[in-house]
């Protein structure tokens, strides 16, 4: 599978790579889980945290 992001996208995930290392984690978690088992739903639904 190839993954591709939309530009800014990208810019936004370069930046997490030095603004919030545990938002990168997940998002690299989720690619992976879907390159590995592209027909199967993410373990669960979570909750995303408005600060």
């Amino acid at each position: 599978m190839k993954v591709s992001f939309d530009p800014e996208a990208w810019a936004d995930y370069l930046a997490w790579q030095h603004e919030d290392a545990m938002v990168l984690e997940r998002i690299n978690n989720l690619i992976e889980e879907c390159r590995c088992n592209p027909f199967a739903a993410p373990a669960g639904p979570n909750r995303c945290a408005r600060t």
